[in-house]
Parts: C-alpha cells; structure tokens; sequence
C-alpha cells in the first residue's frame, strides 16, 4: 500500500497492561514477525530503549517510534520490512504537518537508530532510514528570544495569580533555563539545601544529574505550592500525574496572551523560548559564553552561540541603519 500522505500521528498510548507482558519477556522472546503485535513490538521497543543512556532520551525516542509505527499501521506498511520510499514519504508528510527541520531530523534518526539496533541483532534484514535525506539544519535556532521587558512582564503576571502553579513553572524555567523535561522529571525530593542555597536537583542528558540555586523568592512560592508535600512530582496534574510537555506549552501560551504580550510571540510561546531567552538575556547582561553553556547543559559551545548570534545578527544587521537613512 503506497504510504505518500502518511498522517502524522502524535504517537500512541500504551496501556499498562501491555507494557507490564513486554516487560516479563526477554531477548530471547523478539521476533521481528510478529510486530504487528502490540506486546512484540512494545519488547523489541523497550529492549532498544534500555540501550540508551538517560530517561529523557528513552521517553523521547519512546514517543518518536511509537509515532512511525502508528503512521506504518495506518499505511499498511510492515514494520517489521519498511523501504527507504516509506521513511520518504514519512518525512515529507512531517515537513507537510508543519514540523521544524530540525524535529523531522530527529525522528528520522531515531527510526535509524531503532533498526539499525536489531539489524546488528540479525533480527531484521536492513535499516530503512540508514540512507534517507534528512533535512537541512540551519545555523539559527528555531525558537524565539522574550526581551527582558516581556520576560520581566510575564514574571509579574504569573506573580499576581491566586493559583502559584503558573509562577513556579515560569520562574524556574525562565531563571534557570532547566529543559521542559527536566522540569516536569523532577520531584519534591529533589529539592534541597546547599551552601546556604534552596536547590533543585534534575537529571539532565546522558543522565548527568545538575543542581540548580533557587531564588528566595521563588521558593517561597514553591513551598507555597507544594503545601504539606514532602514527595512526589515537583510540578503535577490535581490527579497527582506528572505535567506533560503540551500541558505546558498550552499553558505558557495562555499566560502570556493574558500578560499582554505581542500576538507574534503569544503564537510561538512554548518552554524552549524561556530557555533560549536565558541564553540570550545573559549574554546580553555580559555573562561568558562557557557560563551559559553550563547552566544551560549543552555538550558543545556552539549550540550556545547559536542562541546568542541569533539575538546579536539581529541587533547589528544593516537594516537598522538603512531604516536611519531613509528616516533622514
């Protein structure tokens, strides 16, 4: 069945049922045959996943192979025998639905990763994404700056709700530049006192563990939020279940249309923006390039410098001065 158009599918939810049989099995129980069986295919998943090195990664690449499966089942596509013109028709569907090249990279790589695994298993014959073009990444990053007058406007908005939820999120993410993952992976027990210092411990890539200070004033209204609780996610659902990354990025949309900010930022408001206004408003402040990259936890400068020059190019390009000569 031909699989141009393929929908692009958010993914699917797994019960726990299924996750709790997969999980009783072993190596020696994958066969590549039966993928288009739920608790088959949930084992070589999950067998791929213990492979790699931080929960972050492994609940990202979790979602990411779930979501090509679910496209393959809707194309009649086997899983267990893609062709490269499927990761093709896959990719363009994506670039279709709107995703950033650098999102649609990333899944493919994932797809690759996950058959080049069982490919080096003998499970199954070849790697479908081994050889697929990927799409061009540019230098600039993909997400948007909040100047400080916008940052320190959200801030104050999220300070004046009843509700301390909105104000814990916005603080740590914009004072610290912690991932939206981070965040949402931490728990109360994570908290604690160094050096005279609040902190939040969280796990980052490659599952390093970094502890964050956190201000006076925003740990009074963690301690505000958190109330009797000693344990537990740090940021839940009233259910008591862990935020998700789309709870989050709804709900930093909302706040900021209702702090007054630009309609062009409202739309592309999202968690990452607060991390990227970090490294942007800090080199502003003249902090080191070395000093961001370390709180922010990137492995290499570059993809630091890649936020500030974003904020600098703009600053310095000629139009500014093009603007001034016309205007004289």
């Amino acid at each position: 069945m031909p699989v141009m158009g393929l929908p692009a599918a958010r993914g699917e939810l797994v019960s726990g049922a299924v996750v709790a049989a997969a999980a009783s099995m072993s190596v020696r129980d994958v066969d590549a045959a039966r993928w288009n069986e739920e608790i088959a295919r949930e084992l070589a998943i999950r067998l791929w996943l213990d492979a790699q090195r931080s929960a972050h990664t492994r609940e990202a690449y979790g979602r990411d192979i779930r979501q090509w499966f679910a496209c393959c089942d809707q194309a009649g596509v086997p899983v267990n025998d893609p062709r490269r013109a499927d990761v093709d028709a896959w990719r363009l569907s994506l670039e279709a639905d709107g995703r950033a090249p650098a999102t649609v990279a990333r899944k493919l790589s994932v797809v690759s990763s996950f058959y080049a695994y069982w490919v080096s298993e003998d499970m199954v014959t070849r790697n479908p994404a081994a050889n697929a073009k990927r799409p061009v990444i540019g230098n600039e990053p993909g997400s948007i700056a909040l100047s400080r007058d916008q940052a320190a406007a959200l801030l104050a908005y999220v300070d004046e709700l009843a509700d301390q939820r909105p104000a814990v999120i916005v603080r740590v993410l914009a004072q610290t530049g912690m991932r939206i993952g981070e965040l949402c992976g931490a728990r109360v027990e994570d908290m604690g006192m160094s050096s005279g210092f609040h902190t939040l411990s969280v796990v980052r890539k490659g599952g390093k563990v970094q502890q964050f200070p956190i201000a006076g004033s925003t740990y009074e209204r963690i301690t505000v939020h958190l109330g009797d609780r000693t344990a537990g996610w740090f940021v839940r659902t009233r259910t008591g279940r862990p935020l998700d990354r789309s709870y989050v990025r709804r709900l930093l949309r909302r706040l900021a249309r209702e702090a007054g900010l630009p309609r062009e930022v409202v739309n592309r408001m999202s968690p990452h923006v607060l991390r990227h206004s970090v490294a942007t408003l800090l080199a502003e402040d003249g902090v080191p390039l070395s000093e961001i990259q370390a709180l922010l936890g990137h492995s290499y400068i570059g993809t630091t410098q890649r936020y500030v020059h974003l904020r600098e190019s703009l600053e310095a390009s000629p139009v500014h001065a093009m603007v001034r000569l016309l205007a004289g």
